[in-house]
């Protein structure tokens, strides 16, 4: 199903005048939606849900560096998140406490649809 993300707060620009409250409440809210559309079932806790694109339930702070080591960018370059597979429903404890595997590539790599070069990180920070 086609979905949407919102960035993790540390990636949310401080120009933007988003509280922390403010943007937990968008978060919360965006996964019961997403659980509820789901299983059909509204639950009492949030729920990250796996997806192709968008962005990173961690975000990009505190893995930028290692992105670059292992998937050199030239300046007109960028990481974009290829996948993210969550491990609290359909790979329910798979990663951890609640982590999730991402899927990074290149920009460029993603325009020419060459899936050679992908970086798979096992996210539970």
């Amino acid at each position: 199903m086609p979905d949407f993300t919102l960035p993790a707060y540390p990636n949310v620009s401080s120009a933007s005048g988003v509280s922390f409250e403010e943007w937990e409440h968008c978060v919360e809210d965006l996964q019961n939606s997403w659980h509820e559309q789901r299983f059909d079932q509204k639950t009492d806790y949030a729920t990250p849900f796996t997806h192709l694109g968008g962005h990173s339930w961690n975000g990009k702070i505190g893995i930028e560096e290692l992105l670059q080591t292992v998937l050199p960018i030239a300046d007109s370059d960028t990481h974009v998140l290829l996948a993210t597979v969550e491990s609290w429903t359909a790979l329910n404890g798979w990663f951890g406490d609640a982590g999730n595997l991402e899927v990074w590539i290149r920009q460029s790599d993603l325009t020419k649809l060459d899936f050679s070069h992908v970086w798979c990180l096992i996210r539970t920070d």
